[in-house]
């Protein structure tokens, strides 16, 4: 617990917890689909858009399947308690 707690007063973390650093890349991946679908909308040629289309299926369906089965360690206080069992 000690090593989290340092982390945690290190600079570079600009007083952010743990538990907001580790879900920040989920975030990241879940404006991807906002972004292909933006995108999508502004594409003219139809072999692209099949592309694109077949793209953000995918993601959306992994995305999908990801918080399906980690939805209970996406809660803080579930994220907590297992930093604090570290």
């Amino acid at each position: 617990m000690l090593h989290v707690q340092w982390c945690e007063q290190d600079g570079r973390c600009k007083r952010l917890l743990l538990t907001d650093l580790l879900i920040a890349p989920m975030q990241l991946c879940t404006k991807v689909p906002l972004l292909l679908n933006n995108i999508l909308q502004h594409t003219v040629d139809p072999l692209d858009k099949l592309q694109l289309s077949a793209c953000l299926e995918a993601l959306e369906k992994s995305l999908s399947k990801y918080h399906h089965h980690h939805r209970p360690l996406l809660r803080p206080t579930a994220t907590r308690h297992l930093l604090l069992t570290l």
